[in-house]
């Protein structure tokens, strides 16, 4: 009798501690360890954990990237190599590598753009490829929606997102990469509107905008060059 109690308790004491590791659980039921959702904060922001699907966890997990150091860079206030900007912005490009490296890319508005439209955001590799696809998205006050197909390249990936009209907006895309070459991120925002279809007007290309879009046809000039950041993977 006392074993059987013995054991129970232990099952008992197992169940609290496994029940007591859960800090947050997002709006599709995904788990996550403090851990976890302070390396989800840190690779995109907070609120992004809402984004991050089971299958997006287990990959994390899968290569223990929570404890694998993260490197950040940023650029703030985002300044165009043309004058006619019309609101300040923060980029920043985050990296944390095992065996493959998560790479995100975030846009963080700091006002509200006046023109919302089709923007882009994408990765240009140099030296290396892609391991998995990842995803894009979009936040804001009371919004969110996610991007799962980009316009796939030999040398890398973009995606067009549908500014929301509301405030608070953030964009952010990730993908994964091997450990090796180099990665050039950019984020591109539409001067006037523009279709869709013609927001994909766009090869990549080192002399284009960012070091990322080089775009043609219906896209040109329309996107306000603004800088892009770089991260070479090891």
């Amino acid at each position: 009798m006392k074993k059987v109690l013995f054991v129970m308790f232990i099952c008992l004491f197992s169940f609290s501690f496994v029940k007591a590791e859960v800090y947050y659980t997002n709006k599709s039921g995904v788990d996550f360890s403090k851990q976890e959702y302070d390396f989800i904060t840190n690779m995109f922001y907070e609120g992004y954990q809402d984004n991050v699907t089971l299958e997006d966890l287990e990959k994390i997990r899968d290569l223990d990237l929570v404890s694998k150091p993260i490197e950040k860079i940023s650029i703030p206030e985002v300044m165009p190599l043309i004058s006619s900007y019309e609101n300040g912005r923060t980029l920043n490009m985050v990296k944390s590598c095992s065996s493959e490296c998560l790479i995100a890319l975030t846009a963080v508005w700091n006002g509200t753009p006046t023109v919302k439209s089709y923007d882009v955001i994408g990765f240009l590799l140099d030296g290396t490829y892609i391991t998995s696809k990842g995803i894009a998205g979009v936040q804001g006050t009371n919004y969110s929606e996610s991007y799962y197909s980009p316009k796939l390249f030999s040398n890398g990936l973009g995606y067009s997102i549908l500014i929301p009209n509301t405030t608070n907006i953030k964009v952010s895309a990730s993908f994964y990469a091997a450990v090796k070459g180099r990665v050039y991120g950019s984020y591109q925002h539409a001067r006037k509107n523009i279709t869709e279809a013609n927001s994909k007007l766009y090869t990549l290309s080192l002399g284009g905008a960012g070091n990322v879009f080089l775009f043609y046809g219906a896209a040109k000039d329309v996107y306000d060059e603004a800088t892009g950041l770089d991260f070479v993977l090891k």
